[in-house]
């Protein structure tokens, strides 16, 4: 699977890592490493070694201002795993019938263990079973 060979090399750390930027980058920010800190409650020499990492595997491009962007496969990698969070999130809500809030901390603990094959089960569940889930 694509999703799983991509992520094989990154810590779930890394993941969050590459969410949060796109987060940012969304909401309009020229994300900065302290802006990540912020976001992620770590302190700079951690978000510096993430970032140097993110950027060897050529995920994110690091200025010399200091501000961080995705590369095109970080934003594909990104939104990949926000879509992931959502299936699970949803899943959970749906199965569960979990508190969105609740399903979310959840997902975003579990997410990062699940494989391809889990995720798209768990989508094709939803697809297949939307309308008795209401």
């Amino acid at each position: 699977m694509v999703f799983h060979t991509l992520t094989a090399c990154l810590t779930r750390r890394l993941e969050d890592y590459l969410k949060a930027i796109y987060d940012l980058e969304l909401r309009g920010y020229r994300v900065r490493m302290k802006d990540l800190a912020d976001k992620l409650g770590v302190k700079l020499p951690t978000v510096s070694s993430a970032i140097f990492r993110l950027a060897r595997l050529g995920l994110v491009k690091h200025e010399k201002r200091g501000y961080v962007t995705l590369t095109e496969k970080g934003k594909s990698l990104a939104t990949a795993l926000i879509d992931r969070h959502a299936i699970v999130k949803k899943f959970l809500v749906a199965t569960l019938r979990l508190s969105e809030e609740k399903a979310s901390q959840i997902a975003c603990k579990i997410e990062h263990f699940l494989d391809d094959e889990v995720i798209e089960s768990m989508e094709e569940f939803l697809t297949n079973n939307s309308n008795d889930m209401n």
